[in-house]
């Protein structure tokens, strides 16, 4: 069921029409994996003009000469869709090449002729493919729409295969290109590199996992009657990830008799997390065996991956916990960094993936301590899930403020960043919360440290005059060091905004309140 990613949705249909009109603006999808790449691309094909003809393939893990081939059977099977208007395979060997060139050769002999060439000298370079697509064009005179998944690993056929691609997009103006990557970071080196180019530089849309609102919207659609809280802690752990949400959303639907506590959800999730049989269990076990891998089997990579996944987060701590010099901890973090399986903010580590997170802090990090069976291993992490309900349960029931001046305990002078800014937050030694006494929905937290930090909190809608009062009131500390932060769960209109930072206020909105509450790891309720 589709939720969410309208806008995504919306603006790639845009680009396919616009291309099949005689506009083209290439297009780069780039997102963690298993955050709906696939999906969304799927529903966006499926009021793809006729006229476009579909290249669709994937270059992971695959020898050059199986990726042209791949490319050539895509190109001849989606061009007898577009004449047949229904599927040309009949049995399972209908998928090979050879059936294809024989369907195809009385209608485009040119084309196929040249594959054949192409396929019996095969030469590793990007000419072999041009030189097809070249002259499919010219004897259809159709464009074609090539989508190229985990496009990062062309890399891997040789150095200057996206450097022959740039070139290729620059030369033919009748093929629009949609990549995509789970590589997020080495996507944006290239396309700002190898990908530059002159005119016509791709469009990156990158996509996040689903929101709050769209996450229990999406479990609410699938599961009758399921209590609101329960559909927030689902949210929380997956955070919002589609893959795991559908995942836990089937499983759960399988079991005809539910009562809706903490030992049914309990009971739900560590046999996810633990089983054999499951297919996140599964995945995981397989990330970590390619981590290790990578570090040829250092098992300190595990303690340090815990340690971030348990909560640490500064380089001593996590040092201290994975029990590894701090130099060795730092130089193995950047390489967990550079594979985009640690993340950073500012001075800051932690694990984006929060599922991923969750079950390294459980099962994992249970089974490395004390080698269990599974039903024990299972029964200690249902013990966990459990106890972590009954919390997400209880800070359910606190206000906004009181998790807000949660949050702001935890601050130790760190440095963070949001995108490219970053910003300071000072360790609280001691603080106040004060209402407004003009607005009743207005409180300040002011919190003296090594600079003083000056909150302004308020659930409803942020008002021009709210932040009027609030740089009227931080006017009383002008002879000190402030930081002075507006905050509120909602939207703050443009109006308010534009004069928030006219009077040079820091914004945090609900994104940047996720992201603070997740980089302490704290649950985000908000």
């Amino acid at each position: 069921m589709f939720v969410g990613r309208k806008k995504e949705l919306a603006l790639i249909k845009k680009r396919i029409k616009s291309f099949s009109e005689g506009y083209r603006q290439n297009i780069a999808v780039l997102s963690p994996h298993l955050t709906g790449k696939t999906s969304l691309l799927k529903i966006a094909l499926e009021e793809k003009p006729d006229k476009l003809i579909l290249i669709n393939v994937c270059p992971k893990n695959t020898p050059f000469s199986r990726f042209v081939k791949h490319i050539f059977s895509s190109l001849l099977y989606n061009f007898l869709v577009s004449l047949e208007k229904t599927s040309p395979y009949k049995d399972i060997s209908s998928y090979h090449i050879d059936y294809l060139l024989l369907r195809t050769e009385k209608i485009i002999p040119q084309t196929t002729e040249k594959i054949k060439k192409t396929l019996s000298h095969e030469k590793d370079s990007f000419e072999s493919i041009s030189s097809v697509l070249d002259t499919f064009i010219a004897e259809t005179k159709q464009k074609i729409l090539f989508i190229i998944k985990d496009f990062t690993y062309m890399q891997t056929f040789s150095k200057k295969m996206l450097s022959y691609l740039a070139k290729y997009i620059m030369a033919q103006k009748e093929i629009m290109y949609i990549l995509t990557s789970s590589e997020t970071a080495k996507s944006k080196d290239i396309l700002a590199s190898e990908l530059n180019l002159l005119f016509g530089n791709f469009e990156v849309i990158e996509l996040n996992n689903l929101s709050p609102k769209e996450a229990e919207t999406l479990i609410n659609l699938q599961i009758e009657n399921i209590p609101s809280l329960v559909a927030k802690f689902i949210t929380e752990i997956t955070d919002g990830q589609p893959f795991y949400l559908s995942y836990i959303i089937n499983t759960l639907k399988s079991y005809k008799v539910k009562t809706w506590d903490s030992a049914f959800i309990s009971e739900t999730l560590s046999e996810i997390l633990t089983s054999e049989y499951s297919l996140i269990h599964q995945k995981f076990s397989d990330k970590i065996s390619t981590i290790q891998a990578l570090f040829k089997q250092d098992s300190s990579i595990i303690s340090l991956l815990t340690a971030i996944a348990y909560g640490y987060r500064r380089i001593q701590e996590i040092s201290n916990a994975a029990k590894i010099p701090i130099n060795n901890a730092r130089s193995k973090l950047a390489k967990l960094i550079e594979e985009e399986i640690v993340s950073k903010s500012g001075m800051l580590y932690y694990i984006s993936d929060t599922f991923f997170a969750f079950w390294l802090s459980s099962t994992l990090r249970i089974n490395t301590d004390i080698p269990l069976t599974k039903e024990n291993l299972k029964q200690a992490v249902k013990l966990l899930i459990k106890e972590d309900f009954e919390k997400f349960k209880d800070l359910h029931n606190k206000n906004k403020l009181e998790r807000l001046v949660n949050l702001i305990k935890l601050f130790k002078d760190d440095t963070i960043a949001f995108g490219r800014k970053k910003i300071l937050l000072p360790q609280i030694k001691k603080y106040k919360v004060i209402p407004s006494s003009k607005t009743e929905d207005l409180t300040y937290i002011i919190g003296e440290g090594r600079q003083y930090l000056i909150l302004a909190f308020k659930n409803g809608v942020v008002t021009e005059n709210d932040v009027l009062e609030f740089t009227n009131r931080c006017s009383y500390f002008k002879n000190r060091q402030i930081k002075k932060v507006l905050i509120t769960p909602r939207n703050i209109p443009d109006t308010s905004k534009l004069l928030a930072k006219e009077k040079r206020l820091i914004i945090w909105e609900e994104p940047e309140l996720k992201f603070l509450m997740r980089l302490y790891n704290k649950y985000i309720v908000i």
